[in-house]
């Protein structure tokens, strides 16, 4: 649930807040002992470490992705452009695949970070 919640703020807030510091907090603390309270928190700390970089790898490919569709098309419409002098509609499609790739690189750019350790 709380990784949920992280995609979620990397998502909104990841590339137009850069720096952005998030707190986590545990509840219900004082109804286990203070090392099991830890071994959660750690725990929790790894699946969202592992979490991040499982949402690294699958930014990444999605920007290769789009460059590589984007070079397709452009190669496409080159050729078209040989061929014929009709109405090219491909530059929009183009256009909005550059701003998907530049908003996945800022996502990527400005991550959340997560603490080094639990305090």
């Amino acid at each position: 649930m709380v990784g949920f919640y992280m995609n979620l703020l990397q998502m909104r807030l990841g590339g137009s807040s850069p720096g952005i510091k998030v707190l986590l907090v545990g509840t219900h603390a004082d109804q286990i002992d203070a090392d099991t309270a830890k071994d959660r928190c750690e725990m929790v700390l790894r699946r969202l470490r592992s979490l991040l970089m499982l949402n690294i790898q699958h930014w990444k490919k999605e920007i290769k992705g789009a460059e590589e569709r984007i070079e397709e098309l452009v190669d496409l419409r080159n050729m078209s452009k040989d061929l014929t002098d009709g109405e090219d509609n491909s530059q929009e499609y183009i256009s909005r695949l550059r701003e998907q790739k530049e908003g996945i690189e800022t996502r990527l750019k400005f991550l959340i970070a997560l603490p080094e350790k639990v305090h």
